[in-house]
């Protein structure tokens, strides 16, 4: 009889346990999804304001357009910093959104068109190496699928660096207008 109730106690213990890892895994994978579409959309917008950088019709409104773009980077910044414990992505966007906050301020004001042409060429570059180095530290290196999110992200110093560059040429592109 003993034998019994210790089998049936293990047995119970055995199905809480496979139970647990199964809840587990299925967060995880819940998780990864999460950060997975976030990323896509990030990046899918920093692509947006690519496209109204390249276009030949920077103004005011485009300027606007950008900011409505950065409210959602944000969004989707803070979702995928929530989950990966680091808060780069985040302050990345701030970064952003101080910059074209002065640029429509000051937008009548801002310089000669060759000024201008420059300063969208800086602003383009640094997006687009924000983007390389978000497909670096936050996608699966080797996955052959591709697009599949890290969730144990080890390395931010990439990102990191990224930031304090971003916070730099945030102060600049401010002090300039």
């Amino acid at each position: 009889m003993k034998k019994i109730v210790v089998s049936v106690i293990l047995l119970l213990i055995g199905m809480y346990v496979y139970s647990l890892q199964h809840d587990k895994k299925s967060a995880e994978l819940k998780l990864e999804s999460i950060v997975g579409h976030n990323l896509f959309l990030l990046l899918t917008t920093y692509d947006k304001i690519d496209k109204i950088l390249n276009s030949d019709k920077l103004n005011i409104e485009s300027i606007n357009d950008i900011e409505k773009k950065l409210v959602e980077i944000k969004e989707y910044s803070t979702i995928i910093d929530s989950i990966v414990s680091n808060d780069s992505l985040k302050s990345i966007a701030n970064d952003w959104q101080a910059i074209f906050s002065k640029l429509e301020k000051n937008y009548s004001s801002i310089g000669s068109s060759e000024d201008k042409i420059q300063e969208q060429n800086e602003i383009k570059s640094m997006i687009d190496e924000l983007e390389s180095i978000i497909y670096e530290t936050y996608y699966v290196k080797d996955n052959v699928e591709g697009g599949k999110a890290e969730m144990n992200i080890k390395d931010f110093t990439k990102i990191e660096a990224y930031q304090k560059k971003m916070n730099e040429f945030s102060k600049q592109i401010i002090n300039m207008h």
